[in-house]
């Protein structure tokens, strides 16, 4: 696949994705942040020495990340200092919604997806782990957990497209494919029914859409906030 096919073919995925996310997701359409201009990704590319690959520049030139990708940006949760077990409030929820809404991207953290990077926390991220290995120097992380993202999240490797994880210690992990892959991957899940590496497609109540590991049942954790997108990747009526 050429650069050229990249960028059409993550511009192309990534709008069918927004276009079912503001259709049925509206508060996680809602954490997507404007574009980053031609500029901008010239400016990034000059701080850090190399070239954005062209899917990942593909998708910043649609939208520069979103919010929500670190928690600090919506604030502290309002019981983070206690009572525990955290009291079910209009506070609570609401902060819980906000966290929901930025975990839109599938990917193999403990909650309920990855948030997705701007190009200024990318910047800050990289490299993806201060114990990583040398050689894995050039990975740029693109997306994390929201709650923590130096401990989960998906990386770029430039010399060849594919998309990885990294964990907690500097595990790095391979084989996810490449970054168009993964896109259309998550088009298709939401237009056709399907899995992302195993994760389904879900939407909660607030309007997020997020991918809960299912063998977990989102219903632990969230009580009946959580509702599976069914096969056809059509949204049951409330």
């Amino acid at each position: 696949m050429t650069s050229s096919d990249e960028f059409i073919g993550v511009q192309r995925a990534w709008k069918r994705i927004e276009a079912w996310m503001s259709r049925h997701a509206p508060a996680s359409h809602a954490m997507l942040n404007p574009p980053a201009g031609p500029d901008r990704i010239e400016r990034w590319e000059a701080t850090m020495g190399f070239s954005l690959p062209p899917a990942l520049a593909a998708l910043h030139l649609l939208h520069d990340g979103s919010r929500g990708y670190d928690q600090d940006r919506f604030g502290e949760h309002p019981h983070a200092q206690g009572p525990l077990p955290a009291p079910d409030d209009d506070a609570s929820r609401a902060w819980e919604a906000r966290w929901a809404a930025a975990l839109f991207l599938p990917g193999p953290g403990i909650h309920t997806g990855f948030a997705w990077f701007p190009l200024d926390e990318v910047t800050m991220q990289y490299p993806v782990h201060q114990g990583i290995e040398e050689e894995f120097d050039r990975l740029i992380p693109f997306a994390a957990d929201t709650l923590d993202a130096s401990m989960s999240g998906f990386f770029l490797d430039p010399r060849d497209g594919q998309i990885g994880a990294w964990g907690d210690a500097g595990h790095v992990e391979f084989g996810f494919g490449t970054l168009v892959d993964y896109v259309e991957q998550i088009a298709s899940a939401l237009d056709s029914g399907g899995t992302v590496f195993g994760y389904r497609p879900a939407l909660h109540a607030c309007g997020a859409l997020g991918w809960p590991d299912e063998d977990v049942a989102p219903l632990d954790e969230w009580g009946d906030a959580w509702t599976w997108v069914p096969e056809g990747g059509l949204v049951r009526p409330a």
